[in-house]
C-alpha cells in the first residue's frame, strides 16, 4: 500500500462516503508509519486523518480502544526511548498526540474501561520520566515536539473524569521532568504547552500545586555553580512566567500569581 496515495484519496471523500469503507487496513498502516520522517505524510496526512476519524465519530469503540492500546505500546510511545537525536522521537511524539485524541473523545463518550484509562495514564507518567529527546523543530523533518505533544496528552488525561485528584502528585512529578530541563533551552513554546495540564489540575486542586510551585526554586538553586544551572534557571523561569500570565487574568486562579512571583524572585535573587 502506498500510504500517501491512499490517504490523498480518502481525505477527499465526503463523510457519508467515508462511513461505507472498512477503515481497519488504513488504520493499521497509519499506525505503522505514524513516525514517518516525511513531515507531509506524518503531520498533514496521518495525524490529520486520524483526527478526522477519531473526532468525527467514524470509528467504533473497539477500533478506538485498539488505537489507544497500540499507540501506548513499546513500538510506539516507547519506540527507541533510550535514544537522543534520532528519528525514533517522531514515532513516540506522534503516538502521544493520537493517544490524546482518543482520550479527549472518551471524556465525552466514556467507552474506555477504567483499567485502560489508568494504563494510559501510567504509561504517560513513565514516558515523561523516560523521554530525553526534547527537540522542537527538526530541519527537513518537521516537528518532533515531544514535550509539547506529551503536554497535550497529559492535559487530556487530567481532564478525564476517571483520573482522580489523588493521582495529581504523580502527574506533577512527571511534568517536572520536562520543566527542569538542564541541557538546552526550550525555544518552541514548550513552556506554554506545559502550563495547560497544570491549569487543568487547578480546576480541582490548588494546595498541592501551590506547594509544588514553591518547591521548584530550591531544585534550581541547589545546582548553582554547575554548568547545567544556567539552562535549568532559564527553562524554569520561562515556565513560571508562562503560568503566571496564563493565570493572572483568570479571576478564580489569579490568587496563585503571588506564589509564582515569590518563586521567581528567589530564583533570580540568588546572589
Amino acid at each position: 500500500m502506498n500510504l500517501k496515495d491512499e490517504l490523498k484519496k480518502l481525505m477527499l471523500l465526503k463523510d457519508c462516503e467515508l462511513q461505507t469503507i472498512n477503515l481497519d487496513p488504513i488504520i493499521k498502516e497509519m499506525l505503522r508509519q505514524i513516525g514517518s520522517t516525511d513531515p507531509e505524510l506524518r503531520d498533514h496526512m496521518i495525524y490529520i486523518f486520524f483526527s478526522r476519524l477519531i473526532q468525527g465519530d467514524f470509528l467504533k469503540g473497539d477500533q478506538l480502544q485498539y488505537i489507544l492500546e497500540i499507540t501506548m505500546d513499546n513500538d510506539h510511545l516507547f519506540y527507541r526511548i533510550e535514544e537522543i537525536n534520532t528519528d525514533g522521537v517522531f514515532t513516540r511524539s506522534f503516538s502521544s498526540l493520537v493517544m490524546a485524541l482518543v482520550i479527549e473523545v472518551d471524556i465525552k463518550k466514556t467507552f474506555l474501561p477504567q483499567d485502560l484509562v489508568m494504563k494510559a495514564f501510567n504509561r504517560t507518567i513513565e514516558y515523561f520520566h523516560k523521554e530525553r529527546d526534547l527537540r522542537g523543530y527538526v530541519e527537513e523533518k518537521g516537528w518532533a515536539h515531544s514535550v509539547a505533544h506529551g503536554a497535550d496528552l497529559m492535559e487530556a488525561l487530567i481532564k478525564h473524569p476517571k483520573i482522580n485528584t489523588r493521582y495529581y502528585r504523580e502527574a506533577l512529578a512527571a511534568i517536572e521532568q520536562f520543566v527542569l530541563r538542564d541541557h538546552g533551552v526550550y525555544i518552541d513554546d514548550e513552556d506554554e504547552r506545559l502550563v495547560f495540564p497544570i491549569e487543568a489540575m487547578l480546576k480541582w486542586e490548588t494546595v498541592e500545586i501551590v506547594e509544588w510551585i514553591h518547591g521548584l526554586d530550591s531544585k534550581v538553586l541547589k545546582v548553582k555553580g554547575e554548568t547545567r544551572y544556567f539552562h535549568l534557571k532559564i527553562n524554569t523561569s520561562h515556565f513560571l512566567k508562562s503560568l503566571y500570565f496564563r493565570l493572572k487574568f483568570n479571576e478564580s486562579k489569579a490568587f496563585i500569581c503571588p506564589h509564582i512571583e515569590g518563586v521567581l524572585k528567589n530564583i533570580h535573587d540568588d546572589h
